[in-house]
């Protein structure tokens, strides 16, 4: 049984896991069930770009971003790329995640500077 994955559910998990609360994530995606007439032009424009900017602000995000470059065939921004994944994997604690299930609060604490 193969269940599509909705557009909500796929920038949900994303802002999930970048720290984003279930009220938070709710409120940045809630138009994307909204009926399709439901809506003017504008507020869809509106609330999409919203939804983006978050998006591209999260962890998560960033994260997309320098991959895609550091599997880019230019060799200089690669290097970059995957030099600062490993910078922001040090500064979160995201490697002891991977090495060390059960410091996921302490990664999250350092994501949100606490």
């Amino acid at each position: 049984m193969n269940k599509e994955i909705s557009k909500r559910d796929y920038y949900a998990s994303g802002l999930l896991a970048s720290g984003f609360t279930q009220v938070e994530v709710a409120a940045l995606t809630q138009f994307l069930d909204a009926p399709a007439d439901s809506l003017s032009f504008q507020d869809e424009l509106i609330h999409s770009k919203q939804l983006k900017i978050a998006e591209a602000l999260s962890i998560y995000g960033i994260v997309i971003h320098l991959r895609r470059l550091a599997e880019s065939p230019d060799h200089k921004a690669a290097v970059a790329a995957v030099g600062l994944l490993v910078q922001l994997s040090q500064h979160t604690g995201m490697l002891d995640i991977l090495t060390h299930p059960n410091r996921i609060h302490t990664a999250r604490t350092n994501i949100h500077g606490g």
